[in-house]
């Protein structure tokens, strides 16, 4: 979190018309681990959230710049739990909500809770999707090995590893045929995917440097 307000803007802007599951799901870091490793960062960010959302109420009754700090302080504390995106969600959704005239830790703290009340059906709507998500591309990744094994069998396709023609010479059945040629598949998808991920690591760390 070297540069907060750009930070925020960004997640400000990923967050528009995001619903309660995107925002869940766009990020599995709490916040809690933001503030081990820099809490006056944190502070600092939740609190532009808390002012942009401050400056959008046409309230005659609003937070100074102290009541904001500490309104962030104890979002913090208490919902450690949850995750920036969501943190923003939230705020959105106060926009929508009756302040009568007034703008305060009570009923940013009444948002907060209403989330937290119904949090448990997001979590569980979120797993679910992100199952047949998984599923789906499961069964994709199988239909793309079928499809290469059969082209591998017609002579079209090249081995995808040099090992798979120097494969025990032996008669196997086609299942075992067909199971040696997937998992060697998979490996190379999972080795192709460890260089992509160290790639995007050696990039971050150019990046920041």
């Amino acid at each position: 979190m070297n540069d907060v307000p750009s930070i925020a803007k960004e997640i400000i802007k990923e967050s528009r018309n995001m619903t309660a599951i995107q925002s869940f799901m766009a990020s599995e870091t709490q916040i809690s681990k933001y503030r081990a490793e820099n809490i006056d960062c944190l502070e600092l960010l939740v609190s532009i959230l808390l002012t942009r959302l401050s400056d959008a109420q046409m309230v005659t009754n609003r937070m100074g710049d102290s009541q904001i700090a500490d309104c962030a302080q104890d979002i913090i504390d208490e919902f450690w739990y949850l995750r920036l995106h969501e943190i923003v969600f939230i705020l959105n959704e106060a926009r929508k909500k009756k302040t009568f005239n007034r703008f305060d830790q009570s009923v940013i703290f009444e948002c907060f809770n209403d989330y937290c009340q119904n949090r448990q059906s997001v979590v569980e709507e979120s797993r679910r999707f992100k199952m047949e998500k998984e599923e789906a591309e499961k069964q994709e990744e199988i239909e793309i090995i079928k499809k290469a094994y059969e082209e591998y069998k017609q002579g079209t396709r090249k081995p995808l590893i040099s090992s798979i023609s120097d494969t025990k010479k032996v008669v196997i059945d086609k299942e075992h045929e067909y199971n040696t040629f997937k998992a060697l598949y998979l490996s190379k998808k999972e080795i192709e995917k460890q260089q992509n991920q160290q790639q995007n690591d050696e990039q971050g760390i150019t990046n920041d440097a």
